[in-house]
C-alpha cells in the first residue's frame, strides 16, 4: 500500500511539469552529431565524442534530463 502512493506521487510529479519544458533528444543528439562529425580530431576521439552523444540520446529518452544535459556539455567541452 505505501508503494502504491510513493507511485502515485512520483507520477502526479512527473506529470506536473509541461510539455514545452522537455528536452528535444532528437535535436540534441543531431545537433552534437553534426558538431562531432565537423570537428578536426582524431578518429578515435570522434568515435568516443559520438558515442557520449548517444549516451546523452539513451539517457534523454529514458526521462533523465539531468544526466542528458551532463553528457551534452562534457560533449559540447570535449570538442573545443
Amino acid at each position: 500500500m505505501r508503494t502504491f502512493f510513493a507511485t502515485s506521487l512520483a507520477l502526479m510529479l512527473g506529470f506536473a511539469v509541461p510539455a514545452s519544458a522537455a528536452m528535444d533528444c532528437n535535436a540534441s543528439l543531431e545537433k552534437y552529431s553534426m558538431m562531432v562529425a565537423k570537428s578536426s580530431h582524431s578518429a578515435s576521439k570522434r568515435a568516443q565524442a559520438q558515442r557520449m552523444a548517444l549516451d546523452g540520446y539513451h539517457a534523454c529518452m529514458s526521462g533523465n534530463e539531468f544526466e542528458a544535459k551532463t553528457f551534452f556539455e562534457r560533449l559540447a567541452s570535449m570538442m573545443r
